[in-house]
């Protein structure tokens, strides 16, 4: 449910829609990353499982659609030509 009123709060300020996605990518991916330490599952690097790996490789997916819309959205600095 906490997950839930933060994207709608996020949408209703009128964050982007890829920016949202991303959002919830890196929550629940972190939120499931945490669940599985609690799950008991064969290792298969260190302490981590093979659920511990893809919802790494989720919260990655999420971080690079927060961070490169966010760069797509910055204008470009203007050259100073003399």
């Amino acid at each position: 449910m906490l997950i839930a009123w933060a994207l709608i709060q996020m949408r209703r300020l009128g964050r982007p829609d890829v920016f949202v996605f991303g959002s919830y990518l890196v929550l629940a991916g972190t939120l499931r990353f945490l669940i599985e330490f609690i799950r008991v599952n064969a290792h298969v690097a260190g302490p981590f499982t093979v659920a511990h790996l893809f919802s790494a490789a989720i919260v990655s997916v999420g971080l690079s659609l927060i961070f490169v819309k966010r760069e797509e959205s910055q204008p470009n600095k203007p050259s100073i030509s003399v």
